[in-house]
């Protein structure tokens, strides 16, 4: 079973019921309108006996469920990544995930562009930065939608409960494979600051 948090949830329901998988939908209050910020059981192999428990939030009006500064921040970071703009603002420590999981060291120096570089070796260097400047059909969404891609790994609870809070920088081209999908989706803190990155694989 693949992990469904971070998913509307007509999108979630609609890859475990073609998994063969039963939903039961509990709804919370929270910021991320219809969005699944908790899933019970977590990824792993289940039986088609097994209904998964999908938390789901309400979403609000508040000021605190406002947009507007994610948004505006995820297209800074989209602009600075093209070389088109200065950088965003970044908290002081930015916690950096590829797939939903934390990369170490964080990065306690985000203007500087070699601390977003993924190194394998023999496999060279690859960053977020550069897959942000390569889109050619850049689109700021709520959150990634379709079955594309898959995860295995649910997001840190506390990243989870803050899906409100943040948007994902998606290329809108029309791609046939489900390896061609990018992602980068950003967190802000309470001061409107680019606080954690995820690199969705």
């Amino acid at each position: 079973m693949v992990a469904v948090v971070g998913r509307h949830k007509r999108d979630a329901i609609d890859l475990l019921s073609g998994l063969g998988l039963d939903t039961e939908i509990e709804w919370r209050a929270g910021c991320a309108t219809d969005m699944v910020v908790a899933q019970s059981p977590g990824p792993r192999r289940v039986t088609g006996s097994e209904t998964v428990t999908l938390s789901v939030e309400t979403g609000g009006v508040t000021r605190e469920c406002d947009l507007r500064p994610v948004r505006k921040q995820a297209k800074a970071l989209l602009d600075w990544a093209r070389g088109e703009a200065a950088p965003p603002s970044f908290a002081h420590d930015v916690e950096f995930l590829i797939g939903n999981q934390t990369v170490e060291p964080r990065l306690d120096m985000p203007l500087d562009r070699r601390s977003w570089e993924l190194c394998e070796h023999g496999e060279g260097c690859a960053s977020p930065l550069t897959k942000l400047a390569a889109m050619t059909r850049p689109a700021v969404v709520r959150v990634m939608t379709g079955r594309c891609p898959d995860s295995y790994v649910l997001l840190r609870r506390e990243l989870a409960s803050t899906l409100g809070r943040s948007v994902t920088v998606v290329d809108k081209r029309v791609r046939p494979s489900c390896r061609d999908v990018v992602g980068i989706q950003v967190w802000v803190d309470g001061k409107g600051r680019i606080s954690a990155v995820n690199w969705v694989l």
